[in-house]
């Protein structure tokens, strides 16, 4: 149901209703045919530099996973050579009285034995040109096993914590942009006030210089009214300068372009839906611990540097490989004696290597690894404690403001029924301009604390959403 502040009057009767037109003023000013906290806000999430970045880190961690996933695939090599040698005399192998190798009967004889042929002289065939097709395969078993699947987890849940860190950086930007967005609000609706303020004032000064000039009023009376016009002029000048900064933030929140229009499309003095689950800290402070998306962020973190952590123990222990290896060459070195001709041939093996002399060194990283862990898990436990303040300070908010909205209500519609008496016993000579001054002045308080209060209210419950992670649902 559309409500002002002085409805609040009209409910006291006719004669209590604000008679200087502010009532309309307020109307028209919360229109609600321009922006709304919610539009703020997914303009704000979507424009948000911070979200931004945590995209980009997403992104990344995103690409570091793919690459972690390629430690599964088998280790693939592949490579083509040509070769040109110099040109040599190639040795001969001879041996007996004639140059030649004999072959002997035994160990009798001018040569080690009886004779029987002499075998012609051995030389091998020096190939200028050699050229290879060659491929291998190297399958990581002991990776398998340990290292590619730690390295695979802790990717994965570095990934899974850059999405969080993202979308806690989408929900701040959005409780921020409410947050400016009703400090805007208040900023307009106290400039139209101390704009009200100082018109009313203005015109009371004129009633005071005619009483001063037909002898009704003392000069003491017309300097008193005079200071309370620039008075008011000093509050409109800080009302105005508070809202144009509110609505600074609010663009550079948007990211709007500069001088866009900016209108006002919520009613802040609409009935708020009761809010639920509100009466017990603790059963908040659950929530928060449950669906607050930064310490499900944390959480991931640990997860992912302890299985960086795990992962660092293989370098430790020896490394078992399966090996194959394609070979087309010409000549190829297996055979004996070589010929200018391809021939392919192939391997398959496998290897236990063990560096022993690296252990100290991996040790050391697994400690540094081990000191990141408890690091991460440190600034979980300071957010926790951090969680429990923010928890309480936004509940106790909510509290404040429910209760300052019904107590500034109460207090603006006396100070309206006062200024009126007063104004009307000032005409009658039987109220003093201090009297009046001083009833203006609560009205014009009254009236901001009512815009303040329920500014308030909205803002309090942004924060406890947000506190409690509710926001993160919507």
């Amino acid at each position: 149901m559309h409500t002002t502040i002085l409805l609040v009057l009209l409910a006291a009767g006719p004669e209590a209703a604000s008679p200087d037109g502010l009532e309309a003023r307020l109307a028209e000013l919360f229109k609600q045919s321009g922006l709304t906290a919610d539009d703020a806000a997914k303009a704000a999430a979507a424009t948000s530099r911070d979200v931004e970045a945590r995209a980009a880190a997403r992104d990344g961690a995103q690409s570091s996973l793919d690459a972690a996933r390629l430690g599964y695939v088998p280790r693939v090599t592949a490579g083509a050579g040509y070769q040109r040698l110099s040109p040599i005399t190639p040795p001969v192998f001879g041996g007996g009285d004639s140059g030649r190798f004999v072959v002997t009967t035994g160990p009798e004889g001018p040569v080690g034995g009886r004779p029987l042929f002499a075998a012609p002289d051995v030389s091998f065939p020096v190939f200028l040109d050699n050229g290879q097709l060659r491929a291998g395969l190297v399958i990581p078993v002991s990776d398998y096993l340990w290292r590619s699947v730690q390295q695979v987890l802790a990717a994965e849940h570095t990934r899974d914590a850059a999405g969080l860190d993202e979308k806690a950086a989408r929900l701040k930007a959005a409780a921020d942009a409410r947050i400016a967005y009703y400090q805007w609000v208040r900023g307009r609706g106290q400039r139209l006030v101390a704009e009200q303020a100082r018109e009313q004032s203005e015109r009371r000064d004129q009633d005071i210089h005619h009483a001063f000039d037909v002898g009704a009023a003392s000069k003491a009376d017309l300097l008193r009214f005079d200071a309370l016009v620039e008075a008011s002029k000093l509050l409109v000048a800080r009302a105005d300068n508070a809202a144009l900064m509110a609505e600074e933030a609010l663009a550079t929140a948007m990211h709007l372009e500069p001088g866009a229009p900016l209108e006002i499309g919520e009613d802040i003095f609409a009935e708020l839906p009761p809010l639920e689950r509100t009466a017990d800290f603790e059963a908040l402070l659950q929530e928060a611990q449950s669906q607050r998306v930064e310490l499900a962020a944390l959480g991931e973190s640990v997860t992912a540097l302890e299985s960086q952590r795990r992962g660092l123990w293989a370098n430790v222990f020896p490394r078992l490989d399966l090996t194959g290896n394609l070979l087309d060459a010409n000549p190829n070195p297996r055979y004996i004696p070589g010929e200018q001709v391809w021939h392919f041939t192939w391997d398959v093996g496998v290897g236990l290597s063990w560096t022993p002399s690296d252990i100290p060194a991996a040790l050391a990283q697994v400690g540094a690894a081990d000191a990141r862990v408890r690091q991460t898990a440190a600034q979980k436990k300071a957010l926790l404690d951090a969680l429990r303040l923010e928890v309480r300070q936004a509940w106790l908010s909510l509290r404040e403001s429910d209760v300052a909205l019904g107590s500034t209500l109460k207090a603006l519609l006396a100070a309206e029924e006062s200024y009126r008496v007063r104004q009307e016993l000032f005409r009658n000579g039987r109220a003093t301009v201090v009297e009046v001054i001083d009833a203006e002045t609560e009205r014009t308080r009254a009236r901001l604390e009512a815009i303040n209060a329920r500014i308030d209210v909205r803002i309090a419950r942004v924060r406890l959403e947000h506190a409690t992670g509710r926001d993160a649902g919507k």
